[in-house]
Protein backbone atom coordinates (compact mmCIF):
# COMPACT_ATOMS: atom_id res chain seq x y z
CA UNK A 1 0.00 0.00 0.00
CA UNK A 2 2.96 2.49 0.69
CA UNK A 3 5.18 1.71 -1.91
CA UNK A 4 5.91 4.14 -4.29
CA UNK A 5 4.96 6.75 -2.03
CA UNK A 6 7.01 10.12 -1.05
CA UNK A 7 7.57 9.08 3.04
CA UNK A 8 6.86 12.05 5.92
CA UNK A 9 8.23 10.92 9.04
CA UNK A 10 7.35 12.29 12.49
CA UNK A 11 7.88 15.97 13.01
CA UNK A 12 7.70 16.72 9.21
CA UNK A 13 6.20 17.70 5.85
CA UNK A 14 6.04 16.94 1.79
CA UNK A 15 3.87 19.16 -0.36
CA UNK A 16 3.41 17.79 -4.05
CA UNK A 17 1.43 17.32 -7.22
CA UNK A 18 -0.22 14.44 -9.02
CA UNK A 19 0.63 11.40 -9.35
CA UNK A 20 2.44 11.56 -6.31
CA UNK A 21 1.28 9.98 -3.40
CA UNK A 22 2.54 10.99 0.51
CA UNK A 23 2.56 8.48 3.20
CA UNK A 24 3.07 8.28 6.97
CA UNK A 25 2.96 5.72 8.95
CA UNK A 26 3.12 5.07 13.00
CA UNK A 27 -0.01 7.44 13.72
CA UNK A 28 -0.97 7.36 17.84
CA UNK A 29 -1.73 10.45 19.16
CA UNK A 30 -0.09 12.41 16.08
CA UNK A 31 -2.30 13.43 13.69
CA UNK A 32 -1.79 13.47 9.53
CA UNK A 33 -3.32 16.88 8.20
CA UNK A 34 -3.65 16.58 4.43
CA UNK A 35 -4.07 19.28 2.71
CA UNK A 36 -5.41 18.85 -0.96
CA UNK A 37 -6.24 21.45 -4.08
CA UNK A 38 -8.72 19.75 -5.81
CA UNK A 39 -8.35 21.81 -9.05
CA UNK A 40 -4.87 21.69 -9.22
CA UNK A 41 -4.49 17.76 -8.00
CA UNK A 42 -1.88 19.48 -5.25
CA UNK A 43 -1.39 18.56 -2.26
CA UNK A 44 0.63 18.27 1.16
CA UNK A 45 0.59 16.17 4.61
CA UNK A 46 2.09 16.22 7.40
CA UNK A 47 2.71 14.58 10.88
CA UNK A 48 2.23 16.79 13.56
CA UNK A 49 2.91 15.50 17.23
CA UNK A 50 1.67 18.76 19.91
CA UNK A 51 -0.92 20.40 19.86
CA UNK A 52 0.72 24.06 21.27
CA UNK A 53 3.84 25.48 19.90
CA UNK A 54 3.11 28.04 22.37
CA UNK A 55 4.80 25.64 25.20
CA UNK A 56 8.06 25.53 23.17
CA UNK A 57 10.84 28.36 23.79
CA UNK A 58 11.91 28.11 20.53
CA UNK A 59 9.86 26.63 17.30
CA UNK A 60 12.30 24.97 14.76
CA UNK A 61 10.15 23.16 13.52
CA UNK A 62 6.74 24.49 12.57
CA UNK A 63 5.40 20.65 11.30
CA UNK A 64 5.95 19.23 14.79
CA UNK A 65 2.84 21.53 16.14
CA UNK A 66 -0.66 21.24 14.70
CA UNK A 67 -0.82 25.21 15.75
CA UNK A 68 1.84 25.60 13.05
CA UNK A 69 1.69 23.13 10.63
CA UNK A 70 -2.02 24.07 9.23
CA UNK A 71 -0.67 27.62 8.21
CA UNK A 72 2.55 26.37 7.03
CA UNK A 73 1.19 23.70 4.75
CA UNK A 74 -1.46 26.54 3.39
CA UNK A 75 1.51 28.88 2.70
CA UNK A 76 3.65 25.62 0.74
CA UNK A 77 0.10 24.88 -1.19
CA UNK A 78 0.36 28.49 -2.02
CA UNK A 79 3.73 28.18 -3.79
CA UNK A 80 2.56 25.71 -5.54
CA UNK A 81 -0.09 28.07 -6.91
CA UNK A 82 -3.16 26.60 -4.83
CA UNK A 83 -6.21 28.91 -4.09
CA UNK A 84 -7.62 28.50 -0.46
CA UNK A 85 -11.04 28.28 -1.77
CA UNK A 86 -10.16 25.17 -3.75
CA UNK A 87 -8.36 23.78 -0.70
CA UNK A 88 -9.54 21.37 1.91
CA UNK A 89 -8.45 19.63 4.67
CA UNK A 90 -8.56 15.42 5.78
CA UNK A 91 -7.01 14.57 9.17
CA UNK A 92 -6.85 11.31 11.16
CA UNK A 93 -4.87 9.98 14.25
CA UNK A 94 -5.22 11.90 17.50
CA UNK A 95 -5.65 8.21 19.15
CA UNK A 96 -5.58 7.98 22.75
CA UNK A 97 -2.77 5.32 22.79
CA UNK A 98 -2.53 3.35 26.53
CA UNK A 99 -5.25 2.77 29.30
CA UNK A 100 -3.15 2.83 32.15
CA UNK A 101 -2.10 6.10 33.48
CA UNK A 102 0.10 7.85 31.48
CA UNK A 103 1.48 11.59 31.06
CA UNK A 104 -0.06 11.08 27.36
CA UNK A 105 -3.23 10.14 28.77
CA UNK A 106 -3.02 13.23 31.52
CA UNK A 107 -2.39 15.73 28.74
CA UNK A 108 -4.62 13.95 26.11
CA UNK A 109 -2.24 14.97 23.36
CA UNK A 110 -4.59 12.95 20.40
CA UNK A 111 -7.51 14.62 21.19
CA UNK A 112 -5.83 18.01 22.00
CA UNK A 113 -4.10 17.66 18.56
CA UNK A 114 -7.49 17.06 16.74
CA UNK A 115 -8.92 20.16 18.88
CA UNK A 116 -6.71 22.59 17.79
CA UNK A 117 -5.88 21.21 14.10
CA UNK A 118 -10.03 22.01 13.79
CA UNK A 119 -10.05 25.60 15.64
CA UNK A 120 -6.91 26.81 13.44
CA UNK A 121 -8.74 25.67 10.22
CA UNK A 122 -12.27 27.58 11.14
CA UNK A 123 -9.52 30.44 11.87
CA UNK A 124 -8.18 29.88 8.39
CA UNK A 125 -11.29 29.46 6.58
CA UNK A 126 -10.34 26.42 5.16
CA UNK A 127 -13.12 23.01 6.03
CA UNK A 128 -12.45 19.90 7.42
CA UNK A 129 -14.04 17.36 5.24
CA UNK A 130 -13.94 14.15 6.47
CA UNK A 131 -11.57 12.67 9.25
CA UNK A 132 -10.68 9.19 11.35
CA UNK A 133 -9.50 10.31 14.90
CA UNK A 134 -9.56 9.71 18.20
CA UNK A 135 -10.24 5.55 19.05
CA UNK A 136 -7.14 3.78 20.85
CA UNK A 137 -5.60 2.21 17.90
CA UNK A 138 -2.46 3.63 16.07
CA UNK A 139 -2.85 4.47 11.99
CA UNK A 140 -0.98 4.86 8.90
CA UNK A 141 -1.70 7.01 6.15
CA UNK A 142 -1.55 6.96 2.31
CA UNK A 143 -2.67 10.10 0.50
CA UNK A 144 -3.13 9.90 -3.65
CA UNK A 145 -2.76 13.58 -4.58
CA UNK A 146 -4.46 12.39 -8.07
CA UNK A 147 -7.75 11.12 -6.57
CA UNK A 148 -7.56 13.55 -2.90
CA UNK A 149 -8.89 9.96 -1.41
CA UNK A 150 -6.63 9.68 1.99
CA UNK A 151 -6.03 5.47 2.91
CA UNK A 152 -6.34 5.33 6.50
CA UNK A 153 -5.31 1.73 8.22
CA UNK A 154 -5.58 1.37 11.47
CA UNK A 155 -4.66 -1.26 13.33
CA UNK A 156 -6.92 -4.46 13.56
CA UNK A 157 -9.52 -2.66 11.62
CA UNK A 158 -8.66 -2.59 7.92
CA UNK A 159 -8.39 0.35 5.48
CA UNK A 160 -11.07 2.98 5.39
CA UNK A 161 -10.91 5.80 3.05
CA UNK A 162 -11.70 9.71 3.79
Amino acid sequence: MFINAIQIGMADYKVAKTPEKLATIGLGSCVAICVYDFENKTGGLAHVMLPDSTIAKEVKNPAKFADTAVPMLLDEMGKLGSLRRNIHIKIAGGAHMFSFKTRENVLNIGARNVEIIERICKQEGINIIAKDVGGNCGRSVLFDLATGIVYVKTINQGVAEI
